[in-house]
C-alpha cells in the first residue's frame, strides 16, 4: 500500500474556540429569555399578547439554529503547514499563505504584543486571558490579500495589531508543534531540489533573538 502523503497536522487555533465559545453562551442565554418572555405572553398585558407572541416564537427558533451554529463550528477554526503553503481556515473562510511570503516564525509571550493599558473595554474583557500565555508569531513580508478583506473575514486578534509588523497570532496548545512544523516546511521551500539555498539566509540578529524561545513558559 502506497505511504499517505504527508499533508500537515491540523492545529485548533483556540482563540476562534474560545470567541465561538463566548457567544454560544450569550445566544444560549437570550434564547432562555426569549422562551421564558414566549412562554408567559398569553398572560402578560402587552405588544408580545396573542397573536404578536408569534414574533417571539420564531425569535426564539432563530437564536436556537444560530446557537447551535455557533456550537458546530467552535472547531472550525485550524492551521495547517502544507508542503506548497501555509493553511488558515476559520468558519466561512480560509487563507492560503505561499511560504515565499513567510519570513520566519517566532514563539512569544502575547503580552508582549498587546499593552493592556492600550487595550478597550472588549478587547481586555476577551484577552486578558491570554496576555501570559506563550503564541505563535508568523511574520510575513506581505499579506497574500488586502488586510482590510483579512479583518472582514477573519477575527481581528489573529492578525499582528498595529506597530508590530504583517503577520498572523496563533494561540493553539500544540504551539512547540506547529512552530516546529512551519519552520520545517519553510527551511524545505527555501531550497531547491539541488539543495541550494534559494533566499537570503537569516541575518545575525534574527539567529540571536531566536536563542530562548523554548523557555518562554519556564
Amino acid at each position: 500500500m502506497a505511504k499517505r502523503k504527508d499533508v500537515g497536522t491540523k492545529f485548533k487555533i483556540l482563540f476562534v474556540k474560545h470567541s465561538l465559545t463566548r457567544i454560544f453562551r450569550n445566544l444560549l442565554f437570550i434564547t432562555v429569555i426569549v422562551w421564558g418572555i414566549w412562554w408567559t405572553a398569553p398572560y402578560t398585558p402587552g405588544f408580545f399578547s396573542p397573536p404578536n407572541d408569534v414574533y417571539l416564537l420564531w425569535a426564539a427558533i432563530l437564536f436556537m439554529l444560530l446557537m447551535v451554529l455557533a456550537l458546530f463550528l467552535r472547531n472550525r477554526g485550524i492551521i495547517q503547514a502544507k508542503p506548497r503553503f501555509l493553511l488558515i481556515r476559520v468558519p466561512f473562510f480560509r487563507l492560503r499563505i505561499p511560504y515565499e511570503r513567510v519570513e520566519n516564525v517566532r514563539m512569544v509571550l502575547f503580552k508582549d504584543l498587546y499593552n493592556k493599558k492600550s487595550m478597550s473595554w472588549s478587547q481586555r474583557r476577551f484577552l486578558t486571558y491570554y496576555l501570559p500565555r506563550t503564541v505563535v508569531r508568523i511574520n510575513l513580508d506581505k499579506y497574500p490579500i488586502s488586510p482590510l478583506l483579512l479583518r472582514i473575514f477573519m477575527p481581528g486578534y489573529l492578525l499582528l495589531p498595529p506597530g508590530k509588523g504583517t503577520g498572523f497570532v496563533i494561540y493553539t496548545k500544540q504551539y512547540l508543534e506547529l512552530s516546529t512544523e512551519i519552520d520545517s516546511r519553510l527551511n524545505a521551500a527555501r531550497v531547491d531540489p539541488t539543495g541550494i539555498q534559494l533566499r537570503k539566509k537569516s541575518s545575525k540578529k534574527d539567529e540571536m533573538s531566536a536563542n530562548g524561545f523554548f523557555d518562554l513558559d519556564g
